[in-house]
């Protein structure tokens, strides 16, 4: 997958993180970084010298074993660059469940939503976002 470098010169109003080129603009100080899809961006992220309040780790692929890997070779390199600040876990499509039950017993935040998955973990279609927030905080608490 390629990357886009983070460009210094244009942080105070925009990175460009995306592999499709999209930029994300940042309107506060520290930043949340949006969205951390390789070990690669956690490199970027870290040599650009952004000073972040929270990670969003959001491995792109739906199938579980590549997700729930991918998000572990995120952290691994977020650690390896020192980037010490919290990182949220969330997944995509069918991983999305699998990728939270990884992220929760080693201490990270996760988000839920019918943006990242429209299934409960039974395979049911969740009704609406309340659903499957509720499900989060019985499947997680």
């Amino acid at each position: 997958m390629k990357t886009n470098r983070l460009d210094s010169r244009k942080l105070s109003t925009a990175f460009s993180l995306f592999p499709s080129g999209k930029t994300c603009s940042v309107w506060t100080i520290p930043v949340e970084f949006d969205e951390t899809w390789t070990p690669d961006n956690a490199e970027q992220l870290a040599s650009s010298g952004i000073k972040v309040r929270r990670v969003l780790v959001e491995p792109r692929s739906e199938t579980v074993d590549e997700a729930v890997a991918m998000a572990r070779d995120i952290d691994a390199a977020l650690d390896r660059v020192f980037v010490r600040a919290p990182r949220l876990h969330h997944g995509v499509g069918s991983a999305t469940w699998a990728v939270l039950d990884a992220a929760v017993p080693i201490g990270r935040e996760i988000r839920i939503g019918l943006e990242d998955v429209l299934t409960l973990p039974d395979g049911r279609r969740a009704p609406d976002n309340a659903a499957l927030v509720v499900e989060t905080v019985l499947r997680y608490a």
